[in-house]
């Protein structure tokens, strides 16, 4: 029941602000708000239906490691 609540709402989100960008022809907002609200409604399904969601840090630390380790070893 909260997912098909929470569909309509994002829909509803949609169409209201959708329709004025179409209007006005402003496609690049229409493509960065439609992006940024699938981001934030993929976000919130995974919340409400208790899936694991990755650590941002546990992404940066698994990125910048390597440079780390290296930036270390060549300093001391």
């Amino acid at each position: 029941m909260r997912i098909i609540g929470l569909s309509f709402a994002f829909m509803i989100i949609f169409v209201m602000e959708a329709i004025p960008l179409v209007k006005k022809k402003m496609w690049r907002e229409l493509v960065a708000f439609s992006l940024l609200l699938l981001i934030g409604a993929g976000l919130t399904f995974t919340v409400v239906l208790d899936l694991p969601l990755p650590n941002p840090a546990d992404i940066m630390e698994k990125i910048f490691s390597p440079a780390s380790t290296w930036l270390t070893q060549v300093l001391s």
